[in-house]
């Protein structure tokens, strides 16, 4: 209800974002195995120090790297991966999964709305995960937005700001 309010509250402390990644992909790489999945990471260890609510965003990356698994057949492989554009910090998950057509990518961060597409796992869907994942990034001043091909796969991205205002932004070997 609150989330479906808009009201999230976050708990910011700024941290290395990169050690966070590679802890919750280390996480979902157990899960992937079950399937003989494997999940790439393409990060940089010397990415930006930002202000995170680290349980708010374990809950969007696990979401997304769930649904690339489940939408992947059995012994593919996902990518997540970070750039900065500048002002921006953005991370993908893309897999070469199923895809996803034009007509429901408009509804696929609505609440309860569950793609046509099967999974190839027996996982069930409650149709609210994208729309939580999109609210916890709203919340954190970012975007979140997909591209897709049917049957060439999807590629989730979501945005964090960064605010070049202060040091604590800066990578390390800028500083």
């Amino acid at each position: 209800a609150k989330i479906e309010a808009g009201r999230i509250d976050l708990s910011l402390q700024t941290g290395n974002y990169s050690d966070f990644l590679l802890r919750n992909v280390k996480l979902n790489r157990i899960l992937a195995s079950k399937r003989n999945i494997k999940i790439h990471l393409q990060a940089p260890m010397n990415i930006y120090n930002i202000s995170f609510d680290r349980m708010k965003l374990d809950q969007v990356l696990n979401n997304l790297i769930s649904n690339a698994v489940k939408f992947s057949p059995d012994g593919n492989s996902i990518t997540v991966s970070v750039f900065d554009d500048g002002l921006h910090l953005i991370t993908c998950i893309a897999d070469n999964g199923k895809g996803i057509s034009d007509q429901e990518i408009p509804n696929l961060f609505t609440p309860f709305y569950k793609s046509s597409e099967k999974a190839y796992s027996k996982e069930r869907s409650t149709g609210l995960g994208l729309f939580i994942a999109k609210q916890i990034i709203l919340a954190h001043k970012g975007k979140i937005w997909v591209d897709s091909t049917p049957g060439s796969g999807s590629a989730f991205y979501f945005s964090l700001p960064l605010n070049r205002m202060g040091n604590e932004n800066v990578p390390e070997n800028e500083k």
